[in-house]
C-alpha cells in the first residue's frame, strides 16, 4: 500500500514530532480496542485487513450501520481528547495530495 507522504511531512516539519503512517494505523486501531471497546472483527474492516485467514472471523461480515457506529466511537473519543485552545492542536492548510 502506497501512502502519499506529503501531508505528514508537513506536520513533522510544523511540530518536530516524527511519525509514519503505520504509527496512525497502530494508533487507530489501539484506540478502537482500548478505549471504545470494539471487537477485533469490527477493527479489522476498519483498516482493511484481510480476515480470511482465521477461518471462523472469515464468515464474520458487518453492515454499514455497525461500521459508521464503531467509527463514530473512535472519532468522539479523539475529538475529547482535543483541547482547540491547547497546545496540542496544530492548524494546517489543506493541499492537493
Amino acid at each position: 500500500m502506497s501512502v502519499q507522504s506529503k501531508p505528514i511531512d508537513q506536520i513533522i516539519k510544523n511540530t518536530g514530532v516524527k511519525f509514519s503512517s503505520h504509527d496512525l494505523r497502530r494508533t487507530f486501531m489501539t484506540i478502537a480496542e482500548t478505549k471504545c471497546g470494539l471487537p477485533m472483527t469490527v477493527i479489522k474492516t476498519l483498516v482493511n485487513h484481510v480476515t480470511d485467514s482465521d477461518e471462523t472471523m472469515g464468515y464474520i461480515r458487518h453492515d454499514e450501520p455497525t461500521i459508521r457506529e464503531s467509527l463514530d466511537k473512535i472519532e468522539s473519543y479523539i475529538a475529547k481528547q482535543i483541547k482547540p485552545d491547547s497546545q496540542n492542536v496544530s492548524q494546517f492548510k489543506a493541499t492537493s495530495l
